[in-house]
């Protein structure tokens, strides 16, 4: 579906496809190809209230950014078995695979950091925000949004913490065509993955688990973390979990299990 200007994708998703409604039982209902599951997408090119994690603020400009949302008639078995952490990090890989595809290869800089940013060279360059519309017969509709500064300008980035594709990468397509690429791309990545993750668990943990390390930009590095109680801990990420947590040792070698939070990378 595509929006010439919206809200936010996340939250046209949420209603268009509540659990029990028709878009959500035609989606539930669709043939699904052995390998993946059936992925719709909201995409827009204008989102004017687009939101982040813990409340934050989205802002893009016509034409400029990735604003998208993925919605998944995910099993429930995947969130029941304590699961749900990858689907942020399915999203992040799949995000990373058609980034890399669609330029050819030349994002050597791309990384993840825990839980859900895209980096290029320290700084941030989208972000992915998971959100469920309820249950329905066995599954729960997930919808994944995700936000890609495409062709935004330096002058025009947000934070002097973001940037953009086209900062980096020159002789890009178009927007459209590059819109395009992604969407198809995400989506048939987020579809193969959450497939495997639901009906093949341990395989598809174990090779989620390497990816995620070898693309992480957080283990290694000094951090902090700021918990949404309001408290927070600094010490060195050295570990990411089969369940999708991190690990942080503090200064007096004792260690933190984290599972939300908001991450700073402060040193190497």
């Amino acid at each position: 579906m595509h929006l010439a200007q919206v809200g936010s994708t996340n939250s046209y998703a949420r209603q268009a496809y509540r659990s029990g409604g028709s878009a959500f039982r035609e989606l539930h209902d669709a043939a699904t190809t052995e390998g993946a599951l059936p992925v719709d997408v909201v995409v827009t090119d204008e989102q004017t209230q687009g939101r982040g994690r813990l409340g934050r603020i989205w802002q893009s400009g016509v034409d400029e950014a990735l604003c998208a949302s993925f919605v998944v008639p995910l099993p429930r078995v995947v969130l029941e078995r304590g699961d749900g952490g990858w689907v942020t990090a399915c999203a992040g890989l799949a995000a990373v695979d058609a980034l890399r595809a669609a330029c050819d290869d030349r994002l050597g800089g791309l990384s993840l950091k825990w839980p859900n940013d895209l980096l290029w060279g320290g700084r941030k360059l989208g972000g992915i925000l998971c959100e469920t519309a309820g249950m329905d017969e066995g599954c729960v509709c997930v919808v994944v949004g995700i936000g890609i500064n495409l062709l935004t300008p330096a002058e025009r980035l947000p934070l002097e913490a973001a940037t953009s594709l086209a900062v980096h990468v020159e002789g890009l397509p178009t927007y459209a065509v590059l819109r395009d690429a992604l969407v198809d791309g995400i989506a048939g990545r987020i579809g193969e993955m959450l497939w495997r993750l639901a009906t093949r668990r341990d395989a598809a943990r174990d090779d989620l688990l390497v990816r995620t390390k070898a693309a992480s930009c957080t283990l290694g590095h000094r951090v902090e973390v700021r918990r949404a109680d309001g408290t927070s801990v600094v010490g060195r990420a050295v570990d990411i979990r089969r369940d999708m947590a991190l690990v942080v040792k503090l200064d007096d070698g004792s260690r933190v299990v984290v599972t939300a939070g908001d991450v700073g990378v402060l040193s190497r």
